[in-house]
C-alpha cells in the first residue's frame, strides 16, 4: 500500500491506472440516508470479488464505502442524494462518492469525539488505514470524495 495522498489533493493522481471507459463503469444513485449504504457496500464488494480482491480486502474496502459515505454526508438535508460511480480494470478499483445537496456542517457536528478527533479527523484515519489514495472536499452544494485501492 502506498502512502495515502491528503485530503486536499485531487489532481490527477486519483485514477492512477484505473479504466475510465463506460464497460468497466457503473453508477449508484440513492439516498443519503445511511440505512440505505449496504446498497453502496454490496455493489463495491460484488465488482472487487470479480477482480479478485480477497476476503480482506473486500472487507477493507466495504469499511472504506462506509466511511467515504460518512464523510460525504455531512451536512445533508431530506432530498439529498448519494451518487456513487465505481471504475475498474486489472489496475485497480476507482470510486467517487458525490453527495448534494449538502449545506455547511454545524459547528457542534465538529466537536471532538471521544478519541480527540472530529469526525472528518476521524473519516481520513479510516481511509488513509484502509485504501491506497483517498481525496474529500466540500463545494457548491455537494461534498465529493474519492478513493482509489490497487488490485
Amino acid at each position: 500500500m502506498t502512502t495515502p495522498r491528503s485530503s486536499n489533493s485531487r489532481g490527477d493522481e486519483p485514477w492512477d491506472g484505473v479504466d475510465k471507459s463506460p464497460e468497466r463503469s457503473l453508477v449508484l444513485s440513492i439516498p443519503a440516508r445511511p440505512e440505505l449504504w449496504g446498497l453502496a457496500r454490496m455493489t463495491v464488494a460484488s465488482v472487487a470479488s470479480r477482480l479478485g480482491f480477497d476476503f480482506e480486502q473486500i472487507e477493507d474496502l466495504r469499511l472504506a464505502v462506509d466511511e467515504l459515505s460518512i464523510a460525504c454526508a455531512r451536512g445533508t438535508v431530506p432530498e439529498s442524494v448519494l451518487r456513487l460511480s465505481c471504475h475498474w480494470s486489472e489496475a485497480g478499483l476507482y470510486l467517487e462518492c458525490v453527495v448534494a445537496p449538502v449545506t455547511s456542517v454545524p459547528r457542534d457536528e465538529e466537536q471532538d469525539l471521544p478519541a480527540g478527533l472530529s469526525q472528518k479527523e476521524l473519516s481520513e484515519s479510516i481511509l488513509a488505514a484502509l485504501v491506497d489514495a483517498y481525496g474529500i472536499s466540500i463545494g457548491d452544494g455537494s461534498c465529493t470524495g474519492w478513493l482509489r485501492i490497487a488490485s
